[in-house]
């Protein structure tokens, strides 16, 4: 794995770490009665992903920049199916809970998705990438 990789990959630990230990105190304390038994799971998914998209863009980004743009368009739009496939799974598997479950889903994706545009954006400025034709 390439410097930006473990990089990439050490912010998104720490990021789930902080997630996991704000979700637990606030379900613990302020929100006791909106805790859910999976929510562990929706911050460790979310991490996997991330660190799988932004090692599969840099390497796209290495082999062809002209074909970066369609590439991450892509990557893009199977990332949100599975992301919905897997809302549903979660969704199915504590009906009793739906709304904090939606609502946690939703946080930690902005959180991830915006962490992500950030850091694919930077390993292009740091190593010279164009995105223009």
């Amino acid at each position: 794995m390439e410097p930006a990789g473990k990089k990439h990959l050490v912010q998104v630990l720490i990021i789930t770490a902080i997630i996991l230990a704000s979700g637990y105190l606030l379900f613990l304390t302020v929100l006791p009665a909106y805790r859910f038994n999976i929510f562990p799971v929706i911050p460790l998914f979310f991490g996997g992903a991330s660190v799988g998209l932004f090692l599969f863009l840099i390497h796209k980004a290495k082999k062809n920049m002209n074909r970066f743009i369609p590439d991450f368009m892509a990557a893009t739009g199977i990332k949100l199916l599975i992301y919905i496939l897997f809302l549903i799974l979660l969704l199915l598997s504590d009906r009793s809970k739906t709304v904090p479950v939606i609502i946690s889903f939703i946080v930690i994706y902005i959180v991830y998705t915006f962490h992500e545009v950030i850091s694919v954006l930077n390993y292009l400025k740091n190593n010279g990438k164009s995105l223009k034709s």
